[in-house]
Parts: structure tokens; sequence; C-alpha cells
């Protein structure tokens, strides 16, 4: 894919274009804004959001037109309207209980909803890593919902984050 890109560069030089391609031998990732990736990191990771300079890419790239819409700085991007069924967690609750060490979609939905609540998951943000900034902010939130305070995410747990999730969304 790198090889269709019609522009590319050194990655010290990667605009903030949306959509640009990271890329080092053998992986490549999509550029979100120049700062941030998101990349296919495989069955233990899933696709995560990275900080792309601590990451190994060397290279960006454009990818042709024909693949790929760009949006240029100081461009206007019409504005999707956000219906209801767009509004919420993008990933689906868990069904079991998630405590430090745990991977996957449902650490990604204890993370999205614990960041919409501001509680902060850490530097990584919703990379559906359970550790120890996810762990703190459990144990954070546990203790601000008067729960008991054990880091584990059960039941009662994820009631309290959609309680308190939707209570932010109705003041909003």
């Amino acid at each position: 894919m790198y090889q269709m890109c019609k522009k590319t560069g050194p990655i010290a030089s990667i605009p903030s274009t949306p959509g640009l391609v990271v890329w080092n031998s053998g992986h490549i990732g999509i550029s979100l804004d120049g700062v941030w990736a998101i990349e296919a990191r495989g069955f233990n990771y899933g696709i995560v959001k990275t900080r792309i300079r601590d990451r190994s890419w060397t290279r960006w790239g454009e990818l042709p037109a024909s693949m790929l819409d760009y949006v240029t700085a100081g461009s206007q991007v019409p504005e999707t309207p956000v219906t209801p069924a767009d509004k919420g967690c993008p990933y689906a609750e868990p069904s079991t209980n998630l405590k430090k060490g745990a991977k996957g979609d449902g650490v990604r939905w204890v993370q999205w909803m614990l960041t919409e609540c501001g509680y902060s998951v850490g530097r990584y943000g919703v990379d559906g890593d359970f550790g120890n900034d996810t762990r703190t902010a459990v144990r954070t939130f546990q203790k601000d919902s008067r729960l008991s305070v054990d880091a584990i995410v059960g039941p009662l747990t994820r009631a309290a984050l959609k309680a308190a999730y939707e209570k932010k969304e109705a003041a909003r």
C-alpha cells in the first residue's frame, strides 16, 4: 500500500493532514492529525490509537485520491448531524468482570465510559489495555460512586458507569 502513495516523506516531516498513512517495514497505520495514528496491533491489542512519535514509524505517505479524500488545513468539512443512533459508546459493554491485565473491546468500553464521565485513563486513552492508569481511574470512580473499591469492573461498577454517563448526557 505504501508503494501506491503519490507523495511521501520522512516521519519527522509528517503534515497534520488526516488520513495519511504512516509506515515502517512490514507495518502500516493511518495518521489522524500528524500526532496520533490508528493501527492494528494484533490479537493482544486490537485496533489502537497510538502517538506517532512513540512508535517506530519511519515514513508517511498520501494515498491516491481514488482511494481516499483528504481534508487539508483550513478547508471546511460538512458537519454530519448527530442522531440518537450515533450517540453513546462505540464499544459493546462487557459481560464479564474486568481487572488489571485485561485487554480488548470490553476494556475499551470501560475506558470510553470513564473518559466520558471525566476520569483520565492515562496518556494512551482508550487503547483496550487495562493497565495502571485505567486501574487508578476505576478505583477513583468506585470511590466517588460509593462502591466497593476493588478496581474490578463487575456488574455494579458497569451499572454505575452507565448511570453516570446518562447523567452527564442529560446535563449537556
